[in-house]
């Protein structure tokens, strides 16, 4: 019976994983590409950097335990950036290793964080074709600060800062009208 059917099984399990391979690769393909548009739009520099800032995924974990149980006076997500930066230079480089060395990825159908970052560094430098002046990511920010606080609200039990008097006035009366 296993002589008999052993070949079919195999042919069908051939036919089964040969298309979920090819599909792993065209996804990771297409990673290296979106990493690609992602330096066209904000520089390779930019994309290099944020792929270096995944290093520092541990900690960031770390902060958002201790906020669960301590919150940070002011804005939990500016509190959070200001912990990262004070990563020392070392450590940094530190968890870069440790990346390359363990082949730290986001999830399997992505290439390693290392591979696309060195990707990137062989690559000539890219500048950002899309420019965005402060006063828009003031707005931008500014319109996505009650996301950001429903989601520290959700995760962490962080409620955002009251509103002082004026601008909560001044914000009733522009919803009355």
């Amino acid at each position: 019976m296993v002589v008999m059917f052993g070949p079919l099984f195999l042919i069908a399990l051939g036919c089964h994983r040969v298309p979920l391979r090819l599909d792993l690769l065209s996804g990771q393909r297409a990673e290296y590409l979106a990493d690609e548009m992602a330096a066209r739009l904000a520089s390779s520099a930019a994309v290099i950097g944020f792929m270096e800032r995944l290093a520092l995924s541990e900690s960031a974990v770390h902060f958002l335990r201790q906020a669960k149980h301590s919150p940070p006076p002011g804005d939990p997500f500016q509190a959070l950036t200001e912990y990262l930066d004070s990563v020392p230079e070392h450590e940094m480089r530190r968890r870069l290793l440790l990346q390359e060395l363990h082949n730290t990825r986001v999830d399997r159908t992505h290439p390693a964080n290392h591979l696309r970052r060195n990707l990137l560094e062989a690559r000539p430098a890219r500048y950002a074709s899309v420019r965005v002046e402060d006063a828009e990511w003031a707005a931008v920010d500014k319109e996505l600060l009650r996301q950001y606080f429903r989601v520290a609200r959700k995760n962490l039990g962080i409620k955002p800062a009251p509103k002082p008097s004026g601008q909560a006035a001044a914000g009733a009366a522009k919803t009355s009208s």
